[in-house]
């Protein structure tokens, strides 16, 4: 016997009618992501690929943001052969999140998320530092004459971050120096967010132009910064 088995179900009961058609509709689709636990970022693209019988030839796509009590369609129509679709996330911040495929011909032929995913926000960082400033962007002196360490210079006073973060080698000449960047909470504006209001901490390459590196996702208390 080639193949494995996916999942597996002992009743110590007959089951009705309805319960077997249910049964035998929900095997017919099945969603592979998102299926729980991802954190994805709003605006940004991922695939949803799904497995499918061969008697599905058009599916619907819809996410949910409540854990499935509602749900806003992604993609009303489309082939089932593609297996696939490329979801530009919505701005729809939740921690509740599910994807749900559906049979065209006949909706009770469906598969959902079996648990919650995340949408999260994203906020884009430009920070300047006054010294390497000129003009529109920054000089990255210290990378020009090597002086940029390899990992990140803070896990002593006055920060005292114990954060991992490290390189084999700078990544590219647009780097300036490292950053630390904290996320603060308050209930004041900015002036009250002080050193004891400090719920994350991480280390990153700022860029000349003010930007935190592009790929160096920070993900701080659920919230994504790029």
């Amino acid at each position: 016997m080639n193949g494995a088995i996916d999942e597996a179900r002992v009743y110590n009961r007959p089951l009705d009618d309805t319960e077997v058609l249910k049964l035998y509709k929900n095997s017919l689709i099945k969603v592979v992501t998102p299926n729980g636990g991802e954190n994805w970022l709003a605006g940004t693209q991922h695939d949803i690929p799904w497995q499918v019988n061969s008697t599905i030839d058009s599916i619907r796509i819809e996410y949910s943001n409540d854990n499935g009590d509602n749900w806003f369609l992604v993609v009303d129509s489309i082939p089932a052969i593609g297996y696939s679709f490329a979801w530009i996330l919505p701005n729809d911040i939740s921690e509740n999140c599910k994807v749900r495929i559906s049979f065209i011909a006949d909706p009770e032929v469906s598969d959902e998320s079996d648990f919650c995913f995340k949408i999260s926000s994203a906020f884009n960082l430009k920070v300047f530092l006054e010294g390497p400033f000129f003009g529109t962007q920054m000089t990255p002196f210290l990378n020009i004459f090597g002086y940029l360490p390899l990992s990140q210079p803070y896990n002593k006073p006055p920060w005292n971050y114990n954060g991992t973060e490290s390189v084999t080698s700078i990544p590219n000449s647009d780097v300036i120096d490292w950053a630390l960047v904290e996320l603060r909470e308050t209930t004041g504006d900015a002036s009250t967010a002080t050193s004891d209001s400090v719920v994350a901490r991480q280390a990153a390459f700022l860029l000349k132009d003010g930007t935190i590196l592009a790929g160096m996702v920070l993900v701080l208390c659920g919230f994504l910064w790029m």
